[in-house]
């Protein structure tokens, strides 16, 4: 089973090659993990385990494409839901501010954002980061659904009419192709994607 703390301190560590990471970032760490498994607006999908499944492929990622992770890459990746209440438009800019704050540097801002749909990302560890945020659209349509379920359930506070409505709008406006940036991602997942898409928009309709 996967430790909060040992992974924050791996990404800390990775950090430290790039910047002077401050010494009370470690501790902050908890703080961190808190907004993750917050009671106030219950995580069903974007939680700790989401970050943990996250890292994992991005482990994947680094063994099998024999490419270092750039420094950024976990800290953004573990801090890119810090802040997410379902609904609201600026969760990633929150939680990239969190992030900078964390930290004493902007370094972590561009790739949080690339998270966000309609954010085109400009660096290529936010471009890593969007591929393994937006990696379950490849995953077998049952787990997607799966997924989809979970999300659903954090926005309980929508009808079904809303969700329906939303969810397809979000659908149609990916386009199959551009879903994965990096190669890797593209050959592991882009055959399924397509698949998920159509599936789920009829589902909808």
């Amino acid at each position: 089973m996967k430790s909060w703390a040992h992974e924050w301190t791996r990404a800390l560590k990775d950090l430290d090659q790039a910047i002077n990471v401050p010494t009370n970032s470690q501790s902050l760490g908890e703080m961190v993990w808190a907004l993750y498994e917050n009671d106030l607006y219950p995580r069903e999908y974007h939680n700790s385990n989401h970050i943990f499944t996250g890292v994992d492929l991005l482990d994947e990622f680094e063994a099998e494409t024999n490419t270092p992770l750039m420094p950024i890459v976990r800290y953004a990746w573990m801090m890119h839901d810090a802040k997410c209440v379902p609904g609201e438009k600026n969760n990633e800019e929150c939680s990239a501010f969190l992030a900078c704050t964390i930290i004493s540097s902007q370094l972590a801002e561009n790739p949080i954002l690339s998270t966000k749909p309609s954010f085109e990302g400009s660096t290529i560890a936010g471009r890593i980061i969007r591929d393994v945020d937006w990696a379950y659209f490849g995953y077998q349509y049952e787990e997607f659904e799966h997924i989809t379920t979970l999300v659903r359930t954090e926005y309980s506070a929508f009808s079904d009419d809303e969700w329906k409505v939303g969810r397809k709008a979000f659908l149609e406006s990916i386009d199959p192709e551009k879903v994965f940036w990096n190669s890797y991602f593209k050959k592991k997942y882009d055959a399924q994607v397509r698949i998920n898409l159509e599936k789920s928009i009829a589902n909808l309709s």
